[in-house]
């Protein structure tokens, strides 16, 4: 997680609560993405091999540094997430691909074909 709320870790361990037969332990990386220095969170998000972020600053590091990114979008994005870029694109990065809320408050859809196109995507890989 590079989540940097100060409740992330909280939030994490309310989750694998709620989703035990889940099996995946979530790692919190607070020191990169609390840090006074944000090359820290920069570093750690350069080594991903894909970051998948609702609409925060990380997307826009990730973009900036070329790190594949999916972008959970709510239905009434700010203007740089908007679909002029593509259905599934957002403005000036490549890496970044969008998956789009269709109605306010309705995450299904979206965490459902993030989590297809993740299982596609890892088909096969080994741990």
């Amino acid at each position: 997680s590079l989540g940097y709320e100060e409740d992330t870790e909280k939030q994490i361990k309310e989750f694998q609560a709620e989703n035990p037969v889940l099996g995946v332990d979530i790692l919190h990386w607070k020191r990169a993405v609390q840090s006074d220095d944000y090359d820290d969170t920069a570093a750690i998000a350069a080594e991903c091999d894909l970051v998948i972020s609702p609409t925060t600053s990380l997307v826009d590091l990730c973009g900036a540094l070329g790190v594949p990114v999916w972008v959970m979008c709510d239905a009434t994005p700010q203007w740089r997430y908007s679909e002029d870029a593509g259905a599934d694109r957002m403005w000036w990065y490549e890496s970044a691909k969008v998956y789009r809320q269709k109605q306010i408050g309705d995450w299904g859809p979206v965490i459902a074909a993030v989590g297809a196109d993740l299982r596609r995507a890892t088909m096969g890989r080994s741990r």
